[in-house]
């Protein structure tokens, strides 16, 4: 290692430090080791011969490819930090067993009268940390891939808003279904600035109910404006909440426009035949009118009222008894319903 620098009573204390220390010569894009504590060959299962000969040969071989371009960059920044600040995080092989483990580095450097850094740095292995943190943001990472990707398959509008109801996003699914190409034609807005409902205040007022006390909704029914149609749709919305708080609300919409018009006809067919019933047992309960239903395939009465019995001077119980009546005939009057 290089010696003069620092001096060889200096170079011993930093070498027997039981913590792991290194004090490094910076000058330009050249730099070297002047010490390396005991505790630091502890910690990293190294040898002290370990580190000597070419300091940028060395460190290449100890630190992972993808961090050293950071280490040369941390070491510069260090130097032109005001405080001469050095902060890093790295992935070293270890001596034993060539397996890479996380260490982080923190110190100060120092400038020298001829313009090199002296670097003083204390570093601790910090690898189930670090690797926690990093398998932590790559779940984060592929759970947020996958729910991009839901969102944009699913067939369910979804929208999501601030603590103000202006929209921060929404899926592909409600986009197509108002024409747009892109969020930038909604994001900031609120449903008012849209101008898609024709009763804004039932939206207004139940959005502010679930930003307010928390609540959800389920499937509330409504309409809509979409490319120049009234539209019935069912919404659902349920707060955003992080940390206990109330930040914004998460809402779906189904259009159920077809689903309702074939409902109103169900209920106008409906009311049509209860209609037609009712004008038929008025019909058939009119005692001076006789009504007689036959069945043309054989002839036989299939239906009948009081009426037609009295005109052939029979009661209805007479004219049973004496013609039997059909199978399935069924008689319908005031008495005997």
């Amino acid at each position: 290692m290089t010696r003069g620098i620092i001096s060889l009573e200096d170079s011993k204390v930093y070498e027997s430090l039981p913590v792991p220390f290194c004090v490094f010569w910076i000058r330009g894009d050249t730099y070297d080791l002047l010490a390396v504590s005991d505790g630091f060959l502890e910690a990293f299962r190294a040898a002290r011969e370990d580190f000597y000969g070419s300091c940028p040969e060395l460190f290449r071989q100890h630190i992972h490819p993808e961090d050293y371009s950071q280490f040369r960059f941390d070491l510069t920044a260090a130097c032109l930090d005001p405080r001469g600040r050095y902060e890093a995080v790295y992935r070293v092989r270890a001596r034993e067993n060539g397996l890479y483990r996380w260490v982080s580095g923190k110190g100060r450097v120092k400038r020298q009268e001829d313009g090199s850094y002296i670097l003083y740095a204390y570093f601790s292995d910090v690898h189930d940390e670090t690797q926690s943190r990093r398998e932590a943001a790559e779940e984060k990472q592929r759970q947020k891939i996958l729910l991009t990707d839901i969102l944009s398959t699913t067939k369910t509008a979804i929208f999501w808003k601030d603590a103000d109801r202006r929209f921060l996003g929404a899926n592909k699914a409600f986009l197509d279904y108002y024409g747009f190409t892109d969020e930038s034609e909604i994001l900031g807005k609120n449903d008012e600035e849209m101008g898609w409902h024709t009763d804004p205040d039932s939206y207004k007022n139940d959005e502010a109910r679930v930003l307010r006390d928390g609540i959800s909704t389920d499937r509330v029914p409504g309409k809509c404006l979409a490319r120049g149609e009234n539209r019935d749709i069912v919404a659902s919305k349920s707060p955003l909440i992080e940390n206990g708080e109330i930040v914004g609300l998460v809402g779906s919409f189904e259009d159920v426009t077809k689903e309702t018009t074939r409902q109103a006809e169900i209920k106008r067919l409906n009311e049509a035949l209860e209609k037609r019933i009712s004008d038929w047992d008025l019909l058939m309960s009119v005692t001076d009118v006789c009504v007689v239903k036959i069945d043309l395939r054989d002839f036989a009465i299939v239906e009948y009222n009081d009426a037609m019995c009295n005109m052939i001077g029979l009661t209805r119980e007479e004219y049973e008894k004496r013609y039997h009546g059909p199978a399935g005939c069924r008689g319908t009057g005031d008495s005997t319903r």
